[in-house]
């Protein structure tokens, strides 16, 4: 890592996304998209999860892995 710029030496990056929201009429009513990049030019990966707790795992999953993406299949669920 390099500290003179913020820690982005350019080799290479990771970026999640969580979007969470929540559908009245559905059982639960909870609903979370994680949209996970890895590297540039590379198409993100994404997963969706119908409890909090998968939403968690998700990215225990993700940060455990350095440049790889999360492995954790919670309940897919449609947008």
């Amino acid at each position: 890592m390099d500290s003179r710029n913020g820690g982005d030496d350019g080799s290479s990056w990771r970026t999640m996304i969580v979007r969470v929201w929540s559908e009245p009429n559905a059982d639960h009513g909870f609903r979370a998209r994680l949209t996970m990049e890895e590297l540039p030019n590379i198409e993100p990966s994404v997963v969706f999860a119908t409890e909090p707790e998968q939403v968690l795992d998700a990215v225990r999953d993700w940060l455990s892995h350095p440049a790889e993406t999360a492995t954790t299949s919670p309940e897919h669920a449609r947008d």
